[in-house]
């Protein structure tokens, strides 16, 4: 059985990054795909972007007062449980003035299948400007690492902060 993917997408404020971001998530190779949005008091037209993609039956539209980027999450999280969610189900994290590539949830998903002992996996980010060009591409090389969570701990070398957006894939059970 194909397992599915959550994708928690926070919003504040993105009207102009918000359109492209959500269009980047359905356009993922992997269909099997649950889309949460959630607004967290946008004052701009966040929410109607969000709201203007609600005939995907994939997509689910939560918003509430401004709580901040975790509360949103949070919120988004419980959303998530609240679908029952099979133990071979995924959670991902992608923040709403950001995109994924075409192939991002299936290159995460072999990844993960290679593997099943992984709980948490880190892809690569790549930084691009207006114009299209690829500024910066972490890891600098083009294969993503492949590390458990003590080997990840020790390759921060001590930099211990971590982002939600960084890449990750977290398996649900």
């Amino acid at each position: 059985m194909q397992p599915c993917v959550y994708i928690v997408v926070p919003i504040y404020n993105v009207e102009r990054f918000l359109k492209e971001c959500i269009q980047s998530i359905l356009l993922q190779t992997h269909q099997k795909i649950r889309i949460v949005l959630v607004n967290d008091g946008s004052t701009d037209k966040s929410e109607e972007i969000a709201k203007s993609f609600l005939n995907d039956s994939r997509i689910m539209l939560i918003s509430q007062n401004n709580q901040g980027l975790s509360s949103a999450r949070n919120k988004g999280i419980e959303a998530v449980l609240e679908q029952n969610p099979n133990d071979d189900d995924f959670l991902v994290f992608l923040d709403s003035d950001d995109m994924m590539s075409q192939n991002y949830v299936q290159s995460m998903l072999q990844v993960a299948q290679k593997d099943p002992s992984l709980d948490i996996l880190i892809g690569g980010v790549q930084s691009v400007s207006e114009e299209g060009e690829l500024l910066q591409r972490s890891p600098k090389h083009n294969e993503d690492l492949i590390l458990g969570g003590i080997e990840y701990l020790a390759s921060i070398k001590g930099n211990y902060f971590a982002f939600s957006w960084g890449g990750g894939i977290d398996c649900l059970s």
